[in-house]
């Protein structure tokens, strides 16, 4: 029996960059959907069974470590692990992005796309 795809949801405000990163999960074998704000989010998730969220730390509506904290807060989404993937950087944005229970944080532009996908494909999914 085929293992199922994993679903993951890009959370980014950058329409075009999430919209590529979504081609590049699916060409490595997941299922991508995009989100661009945090009310967008929300409703993806009623809709859709999400097995993890990569999500941007600045949203139009909200801040990426508040989303976190609610999404927690969420019993829908109280289990689904969040990775940070983010041009905003420093040790003290990653260590309280994991203080709020997010399983990784990447670095736009220091991180690559084959970085994230092996960390998805190996430790997280």
């Amino acid at each position: 029996m085929e293992e199922s795809k994993k679903v993951i949801l890009i959370v980014d405000d950058d329409e075009l960059f999430a919209s590529y990163v979504a081609c590049e999960l699916e060409r490595a074998g997941f299922v991508a959907h995009e989100a661009y704000s945090w009310s967008h989010l929300r409703e993806t998730l009623k809709e859709i069974a999400i097995d993890c969220i990569l999500l941007d730390v600045i949203l139009p509506d909200k801040h990426g470590f508040t989303v976190l904290a609610e999404l927690r807060e969420w019993e829908k989404s109280r289990t689904i692990p969040v990775v940070f993937f983010s041009g905003t950087s420093g040790l003290v944005t990653h260590e309280e992005a994991r203080s709020l229970g997010a399983q990784g944080y990447f670095v736009k532009g220091e991180h690559e796309m084959r970085d994230i996908i092996a960390f998805l494909s190996g430790e997280l999914l």
